[in-house]
């Protein structure tokens, strides 16, 4: 039961990492690394990383991600 909630946890997170991103990508100001959103993927958030480089067209272009 734990395990859902912490896949359920993770992806949230990576979700909200690469909407923040995005969004400071576009006000041109101080990123997250590649690192950081790349480690939230591994840990177990493929799907919210999925959901958002699809709803906002982020990191789409780099093949690793893809």
């Amino acid at each position: 039961m734990y395990l859902v909630y912490y896949y359920l946890f993770i992806n949230i997170v990576s979700l909200f990492l690469y909407s923040l991103d995005k969004y400071l990508a576009i006000k041109r100001t101080g990123r997250i690394s590649e690192k950081t959103l790349l480690l939230s993927t591994i840990l177990g958030g493929i799907i919210g990383t999925t959901i958002a480089m699809y709803l906002f067209h982020h990191k789409t272009k780099k093949w690793y991600y893809t």
